[in-house]
C-alpha cells in the first residue's frame, strides 16, 4: 500500500525528500532519485529542488553548470510525450539512448524511470527520475509516479504559499519603534508631541508615520490610529511589540 499522503503532509523540502525515499524506495525498491523544477517547456531551464545524497555527482555538476531540461536523463522524452517513461538501460543499444541517459548508464545506472506533472498555468512542471528500478518493480513504476506527481507538485505549492504568507506577514509587522509611535498617536499626541516625547526629529516620525500606513494598508495617519483602535493592535503581540495602550 503507497502512502502518498506523506507528500500532502510534508511541511519542507527536506520532509517532501524523506517521504519520497521511502515511498518509491519501499515500494520499487528505487536506489536513488532526482527531483527538478522550473519551465521547461518555454526556456529549457530547470533546477534541483531535492535530491538523494547517492544521486550521481557528476549529472548534478553538469546540471548546475548547465541548468537545462536536456541535462536530466529522461526529460526530453517525458516532454514530447507527457506521459511516465521506464527503460532498463542493460537491454538497450547505447546509440538509442540520449546523451544524459547513456552518461547514467557509463556510471552503473541499469534502469530509469521518469515523470513530470506541470502546473494549472501548463508554464511551470516538476519532473521526478527514479533510479535503479528493479526488474520486477518496473511495471508497477508508471502508476504510482501517475499518482504521486500531482501531489508533490500540490506540497509544493503549499510551501511556496506558506512561504509567501510569512513574507509578506514579516513585511507588514509593525517594528517596537512603530507600534510606540503609534500608541502615542492612538493617545492623541501630535507628531510634534510624539518627537518631544520619543527624543527623534519631526520628520523621523512623519516617516514612521507613512510606514505605519503603508503596512497597515491604509492612507494617513488618522487611518492608521482607526485601524490600532479597531484591531486592537498595540494590545496584542503584533510584530515585535507587545506595547499595550496607556
Amino acid at each position: 500500500m503507497f502512502d502518498l499522503q506523506a507528500f500532502l503532509q510534508a511541511e519542507s523540502r527536506r520532509s517532501l525528500g524523506e517521504a519520497i525515499r521511502q515511498t518509491f524506495g519501499s515500494s520499487l525498491g528505487t536506489r536513488s532519485f532526482l527531483l527538478v523544477g522550473g519551465a521547461p517547456a518555454r526556456s529549457g531551464r530547470i533546477s534541483p529542488i531535492v535530491v538523494a545524497a547517492d544521486f550521481p555527482q557528476s549529472v548534478m555538476a553538469q546540471l548546475h553548470a548547465n541548468p537545462l531540461c536536456e541535462n536530466i536523463p529522461l526529460m526530453n522524452e517525458w516532454l514530447k510525450h507527457e506521459r511516465p517513461i521506464c527503460q532498463q538501460l542493460d537491454k538497450m543499444r547505447a546509440r538509442a539512448l540520449s546523451p544524459a541517459v547513456n552518461q547514467m548508464r557509463r556510471q552503473g545506472c541499469h534502469s530509469l524511470a521518469g515523470h513530470g506533472c506541470f502546473d494549472l498555468r501548463g508554464s511551470s512542471a516538476i519532473f521526478l527520475l527514479l533510479v535503479d528500478l528493479p526488474d520486477s518493480q518496473m511495471s508497477n513504476a508508471a502508476p504510482l509516479l501517475q499518482l504521486a506527481l500531482p501531489l508533490i507538485q500540490a506540497s509544493l505549492g503549499t510551501m511556496r504559499y506558506r512561504s509567501r504568507m510569512k513574507y509578506y506577514e514579516e513585511k507588514s509587522a509593525l517594528s517596537a519603534r512603530e507600534a510606540e509611535v503609534l500608541k502615542y498617536a492612538r493617545h492623541g499626541m501630535t507628531n510634534k508631541e510624539i518627537s518631544s516625547t520619543m527624543g527623534l526629529s519631526f520628520s523621523t516620525i512623519k516617516n514612521h508615520m507613512a510606514k505605519i500606513a503603508r503596512k497597515l494598508g491604509v492612507k494617513n495617519r488618522a487611518a492608521s490610529v482607526a485601524a490600532a483602535s479597531s484591531n486592537n493592535l498595540l494590545a496584542s503581540n503584533f510584530g515585535e511589540s507587545t506595547i499595550a495602550p496607556r
